[in-house]
């Protein structure tokens, strides 16, 4: 809360003693546009990092279901070899 209070205040925005309210100066069409051209860019940031993060976790999940194929055709290769191995001892 404080960091936010400094940020408002850099950006000649202050709070009002005892309210939270603020007063806003004479430019704030130019502080609105700004805030919502910072508001667009996290959006964007957000789908970007979103549509990473899934296709991340969709090449994650596929190498998981081959590890898994994997071990199971060693586990049945294994089962099936285990009676030969134990008449070649």
């Amino acid at each position: 809360m404080v960091s936010s209070v400094f940020a408002l205040n850099e950006k000649g925005l202050a709070p009002m003693p005892n309210t939270m309210t603020y007063r806003f100066p004479t430019r704030h069409p130019y502080i609105i546009q700004e805030t919502e051209e910072a508001l667009e860019e996290l959006r964007s940031k957000y789908r970007d990092t979103r549509l990473r993060m899934d296709a991340e976790v969709e090449s994650l999940a596929g190498q998981v279901n081959a590890l898994t194929h994997t071990i199971e055709v060693v586990q049945v290769w294994v089962g099936c070899a285990q009676p030969w191995s134990h008449g070649m001892h």
